[in-house]
Order: C-alpha cells, then sequence, then structure tokens
C-alpha cells in the first residue's frame, strides 16, 4: 500500500511539473458579437491548446449581450461588434481596445447579379422582393448598412423591401437560402465564399466598424480572463482575424480614450 501510495504522489507530481497548465486550467467565459463567432473559435481553440484553459463562448447581437452584461450575466469579456457599446460600460483604460476592424459586404448567392462596378445601380434599379440587412437598433453592421442606403440615398425608397436579422449570421442565413435576393453581411461571412455576387462596400459610405473587446468587472479576479484579454493582440490571433477579412489596427490605435457614443441606438 505504501508503495502504491509513493508512486501516486510521484505521478501526480511529474503531471503537475510537466504540465502546469493543468494544474491552474480555468474556465473564460466570452460574450462575442455573432458576426466574429467563427474566428473566435479558432482563436480559442488556439488558446486552449496553448493555456490548458477552457473559454465558454456566447454569442448574439451587441445590443442584447449588452443588455445581458448590464442585467448581471457571468461574462468575463466582451466581445462587441463596435466601440460604443463597449465604451458605454466605462471600464478603465486599461480594460478595453479594438481587436478587429469589420468591413461590410453586399452578397448574394447568385452569380452575375451584381458586379462590384454595378452594385449601387443594382440597389439603384431595385429589381428585387427583398434585402437584408442585420437590425440598426441592436446590430452594428445593421447600422452601417443603413448608412450606406442613406449615403446612395436609397434609405426611404429600400424600407419596404428590407428584411433585418436579429444579428448579422442571421442575416447572412436570409441570403444563403433565397429568403432574401441580397443583403448586406459581414465579409468575414463570405471569406471562403468562391460562388455568388459580391460587392466590398466602399468605406467612406459607412463609419469605421471599430469592434473593441472589454475585460468586464466579473473578469478582473481570473487569471485566465485575464490572459485571453492579452491572446487576442498576439500574432497568433491577429493572423486569424486577418485571414476573415478584418483589418487589424496597430497597438498604438487600439485605445478607446474618447468612445464615440453618438450613434448607439
Amino acid at each position: 500500500m505504501k508503495h502504491c501510495l509513493s508512486f501516486l504522489t510521484v505521478f501526480f507530481s511529474f503531471v503537475l511539473f510537466t504540465f502546469p497548465s493543468a494544474a491552474r486550467a480555468d474556465l473564460v467565459r466570452v460574450a462575442v458579437a455573432s458576426n466574429f463567432l467563427v474566428p473566435l473559435k479558432e482563436i480559442t481553440a488556439a488558446f486552449e491548446k496553448s493555456t490548458g484553459h477552457r473559454v465558454l463562448v456566447s454569442s448574439g447581437s451587441t445590443g442584447k449581450l449588452y443588455a445581458q452584461i448590464t442585467n448581471g450575466a457571468p461574462f468575463e469579456l466582451f466581445l462587441s461588434a463596435d466601440r460604443k457599446t463597449v465604451g458605454l460600460l466605462f471600464l478603465p483604460a486599461e480594460h478595453h481596445y479594438i481587436y478587429a476592424q469589420g468591413k461590410l459586404v453586399l452578397y448574394s448567392r447568385e452569380k452575375n447579379l451584381f458586379t462590384p462596378s454595378s452594385a449601387i445601380k443594382f440597389l439603384q434599379e431595385g429589381h428585387f422582393d427583398r434585402l437584408a440587412i442585420a437590425n440598426p437598433l441592436v446590430a452594428p453592421y445593421g447600422r452601417a448598412s443603413r448608412e450606406v442606403l442613406a449615403a446612395l440615398s436609397l434609405e426611404e425608397t429600400m424600407k419596404a423591401k428590407l428584411i433585418k436579422g436579429e444579428n448579422i449570421s442571421q442575416t447572412y442565413q436570409f441570403v444563403a437560402t433565397g429568403n432574401a435576393k441580397a443583403g448586406f453581411v459581414a465579409a468575414s461571412q463570405i471569406s471562403e465564399e468562391t460562388k455568388g455576387s459580391f460587392w466590398y462596400v466602399d468605406e467612406k459610405l459607412y463609419s469605421p466598424i471599430d469592434q473593441a473587446v472589454g475585460l468586464l468587472e466579473k473578469g478582473k479576479g481570473n487569471p485566465a480572463a485575464r490572459q485571453f484579454f492579452e491572446f487576442l493582440k498576439q500574432k497568433q490571433a491577429t493572423d486569424i482575424i486577418r485571414r476573415y477579412g478584418y483589418g487589424v489596427v496597430k497597438k498604438k490605435k487600439q485605445s478607446l480614450q474618447e468612445p464615440d457614443l453618438s450613434a448607439h441606438d
């Protein structure tokens, strides 16, 4: 019996010494805007592999996640689809930054429905029943879509044709399933699409989609949450972010020193 106990003591000491992450593996609870869910899954897999920690992810529209956070949801990090909503949480400067810059795309699953040079004419002529956008009241990509339509003087004429997704994932599904002829989606959603029609919308037509991450009050005391917060800045994570069609700002420009709250609905 003594020999058995000695063996187990040596064995577990070896495991803890050789795999130190296993001794302090923790859970990180993350809320993420639906547009960033797919790249985040890759990032969390890399983080879990390198640290031994686990990441529990919940996704939805930015507005609804914000409401959950302010009502006490147990999230420790919040990856928003804009910078405005994270700004409303009034976190300390060192607890938030811009992790990605989103890009808006007009997409249809039909080939040759429009080209980058004919996309505006396609919208102006309006030979379609439905155009999908994310709900501007809760989704930053929806606000950007509305800005594009306004810039093209089409906001009023398109009202009867709009079908609004609860978030950008549902908006993409409207287009992918043919429930809408075309729609404004996130570039990340069509990064691997080879068929269909695409127009990467001129970024002058909408406000920058600066996506911010915040380390929330419930995450401050969790070293794993702080570690994941920093991991999002590392090359391993930013390479994944770029591969999905996002921009990555330079570190010195990542701060949200003066959050623009004017466009929050």
